[in-house]
């Protein structure tokens, strides 16, 4: 695959999706997580559909990119990025 597609930044917000996250109205924790597991299913399912080759959660709920880079050491770097191709070195 020469050049692989995904959303750059947040798949816009549904109405219930911004209701969730405002917590409108409040829900327990455990319903409040069903609830948005649900939706983000439902991200990834428009971007299958789209034909996207990378899927993400839209930012809907914990972006992969914010939990991974809280579990950084201080001072690291994202130095082992994939690439779209192998290097022919």
């Amino acid at each position: 695959m020469l050049f692989p597609t995904s959303v750059v930044g947040s798949l816009p917000r549904p109405a219930f999706v911004l209701d969730l996250i405002n917590d409108r109205p409040p829900l327990a924790a455990k319903r409040y997580a069903h609830e948005m597991e649900a939706a983000i299913r439902y991200a990834v399912a428009l971007q299958e559909h789209a034909g996207l080759d990378v899927v993400t959660d839209g930012e809907w709920g914990e972006s992969l990119t914010s939990a991974s880079s809280r579990s950084l050491p201080t001072g690291s770097s994202w130095d082992r990025c994939p690439t779209a191709a192998p290097s022919r070195s």
